[in-house]
């Protein structure tokens, strides 16, 4: 995933930040921040706090975020994009914000097979033969395919694999093992660098 510093410089190096309230009929006004570029709509965001949701919408997709108290953007610019994703009740890849991977499942395929072959030992087991176990399951997910069955870059092919050899690599409970290469998309680190730098500069005009 880019960098919160790579995606501020490279997506948004000329945004303006326009913020607004209206006020609502019933219920918490409706703030409005709008984080664009002038006279085009490239990597344009527009975001609205209605209570306790965020509604995102523009260049860089579209979601829907939900907290239990009420928010304000100076608060969602303090957060960390971890919690932030875990609060997104709807994206193009649904709730959370993840997007599948092959280079997440590349990197997290040996940590699962780790995990699995300890899990397998004895509690007195030595290092040894913790070694000598993963590199038996890794050697049985080399036997099925391993990373070279899955031939493009869709969750599809994953769990095609995982249907036909996933018990035969991570056992009975391969649920509890296998790794999704799920990651958070970055257009949902996008969403929230966005605000991050908006009300940033906000900051600094009222401070001239």
């Amino acid at each position: 995933m880019l960098s919160e510093e790579t995606i501020k410089k490279e997506w948004f190096p000329n945004h303006i930040a326009e913020l607004r309230t209206y006020k609502a009929v019933t219920g918490p006004d409706i703030l409005y921040l709008g984080w664009k570029k002038p006279e085009t709509n490239v990597y344009g965001v527009e975001y609205l706090i209605k209570g306790t949701r965020l509604i995102v919408s523009g260049d860089i997709g579209d979601a829907t975020y939900w907290w239990s108290g009420r928010i304000s953007f100076e608060s969602i610019a303090g957060m960390h994009v971890g919690y932030f994703a875990s609060k997104c009740e709807a994206s193009e890849y649904g709730r959370q914000f993840k997007s599948w991977q092959r280079k997440v499942l590349e990197k997290n395929v040996d940590v699962a097979l780790r995990q699995r072959a300890e899990y397998s030992m004895e509690l007195d087991h030595d290092d040894a033969a913790l070694e000598a176990k993963f590199q038996e399951l890794k050697a049985l997910f080399e036997k099925h395919g391993g990373i070279d069955a899955i031939s493009e870059d869709r969750d599809f092919f994953w769990h095609s694999w995982l249907a036909e050899h996933a018990s035969k690599v991570f056992g009975d409970d391969w649920w509890e093992f296998a790794p999704d290469g799920l990651e958070i998309d970055v257009r949902c680190m996008g969403h929230l660098v966005g605000v991050k730098a908006a009300m940033e500069q906000l900051q600094e005009k009222s401070s001239e």
